[in-house]
């Protein structure tokens, strides 16, 4: 299993992104009252005994929650959690760091009891053993159900069982050829916003792994000098300077000539990450020091445009992962693109970005037209890294849906890429190869073959979607 702690960084990450976005809504969404641990609560457990505040809460609660920090130990903070349960009047505690979720009980006239405990990312699979632990019934369904909660499944010795059912379907094997009738030609894809902390690096990969794991030849373009879409695809493994093979050779040299550097030079394949294998034009940090450089070389703008005209019968689709910012190499991507996917997670301050891509998107096409080029076709914002949260859910995500298209006027893709732990875990893997840990990325739909939980299976199912609607929209294959 890959570590969460990879994921979260520090206490605070736990209680904000499982306790608090995935464990208490899960538990009220259930009918339950569930309390986590805050600052109030730790000074009225710290000072109670001068009574300062008194030895119970005045509101009660039936679960109390503990997180602590990834390197912390769950077995030091019981007896926290056990003061925590008494002030609460709670039956049920839980404790988790991230990396393991523990469940103990108080019954009347008992101590405190540990009921189960397991991997935190096992959480999907335990939910039908948890609702029996805690006294639920476990015909009937949550008072509000969300799509990130799955239904409970009970394995019989504990382990996890390999998922094969329901939605999995959508995960079969690899597609050699694309079949029924479809337009044919290669689509060039950008995947831009102007914001970071959206998703763009895990929407364009995943979407590329997608797309070449229903058959079509797919190009992956990295624009972005962070080269996060080139660790992702597992060609940045190398440990030393002297080890390193990006340089020599990347998306730079591509921009940089009109008369040498082609795709078919530039380009190799992914290392690891999917199967079947993508192709990919790395990038690196070495393409901060050129933008000057390029700039003043106008011809640079529309070289990545003119090297793709000539292997367009190599590929069915491109993806280009753009930087976060309204520059040369962001220019140079929607210049190139025939289509353009905007990832947000329609929070304001993503939304408010909005108009910054709009009037980028303007001037760009004002520049087409000089060429003779139809304007960027816009296929929509993806709705991406959306909340778990069953409140947030059913309350404010309609309102930014509406914000979107009413106030922004642009169009929202079908498919939501929801906030799930196994899109960072399947990007943060390693290995050990000696006394050394060696990064190895996987796609979602790699990560799930090779971990089989179910968060993951939904995830990928979440990019089987996507493929399919961009497929359909580009495409017009039902």
């Amino acid at each position: 299993m890959t570590d969460p702690a990879d994921v979260y960084r520090s206490r605070s990450d736990v209680e904000r992104l499982f306790v608090q976005g995935r464990l208490k809504p899960l538990l009220e969404a259930w009918g339950m009252t569930a309390s986590a641990g805050g600052f109030w609560l730790n000074m009225a457990l710290f000072f109670r005994w001068l009574t300062m505040f008194p030895r119970h809460a005045r509101r009660e609660a039936e679960v109390a929650i503990l997180a602590a920090g990834p390197g912390e130990k769950a077995e030091r903070l019981v007896t926290r959690l056990m003061d925590t349960m008494e002030y609460l009047n709670s039956r049920y505690g839980f404790l988790t760091n991230g990396k393991e979720l523990r469940l103990y009980e108080k019954r009347p006239g008992e101590e405190v009891n540990l009921r189960i405990q397991f991997d935190a990312d096992e959480f999907d699979l335990h939910c039908g053993e948890l609702k029996v632990l805690l006294g639920l019934p476990v015909d009937e369904p949550p008072a509000e159900t969300v799509e990130a909660f799955v239904e409970p499944q009970t394995p019989g010795d504990g382990e996890e069982r390999p998922v094969t059912e329901g939605p999995a379907a959508l995960l079969f094997e690899p597609e050699e050829d694309p079949e029924g009738e479809e337009e044919k030609g290669m689509k060039v894809i950008a995947v831009y916003h102007n914001k970071g902390g959206v998703g763009k690096t895990t929407i364009a990969v995943n979407l590329a792994a997608a797309l070449r794991r229903k058959g079509y030849r797919t190009l992956l373009v990295d624009m972005d000098a962070q080269a996060n879409a080139t660790f992702a695809t597992g060609l940045l493994k190398f440990q030393f300077e002297e080890d390193d093979d990006i340089l020599p050779r990347y998306v730079y040299h591509v921009l940089a000539s009109g008369e040498f550097d082609f795709i078919p030079e530039i380009a190799r394949k992914s290392a690891g990450f999917n199967t079947p294998e993508i192709d990919v034009i790395p990038s690196h940090i070495d393409l901060t020091n050129h933008q000057n450089n390029l700039i003043q070389m106008g011809a640079s703008r529309r070289r990545l445009t003119a090297k793709l005209e000539r292997v367009k019968d190599d590929y069915d689709y491109v993806i280009i992962d753009t930087p976060p910012a309204r520059d040369l190499y962001a220019e140079i991507s929607l210049t190139a693109a025939d289509y353009l996917i905007i990832p947000s997670d329609l929070r304001p301050f993503a939304n408010q970005g909005l108009n910054n891509v709009k009037l980028f998107i303007d001037a760009v096409n004002e520049n087409r037209r000089n060429y003779n080029e139809p304007p960027i076709q816009l296929l929509g914002v993806l709705p991406s890294k959306i909340s778990t949260n069953a409140q947030y859910q059913k309350h404010t995500l309609p309102r930014h849906k509406n914000t979107v298209r009413s106030k922004y006027g642009l169009p929202l893709l079908e498919t939501m890429i929801l906030e799930r732990m196994p899109l960072a875990s399947s990007l943060s893997r390693t290995v050990s190869e000696g006394d050394m840990d060696v990064p190895d990325p996987k796609s979602i739909f790699d990560f799930y073959e090779a971990e089989r939980t179910v968060s993951a299976k939904e995830a990928a199912g979440n990019f089987e979607e996507l493929a399919a609607e961009i497929i359909k929209i580009t495409r017009g294959k039902p």
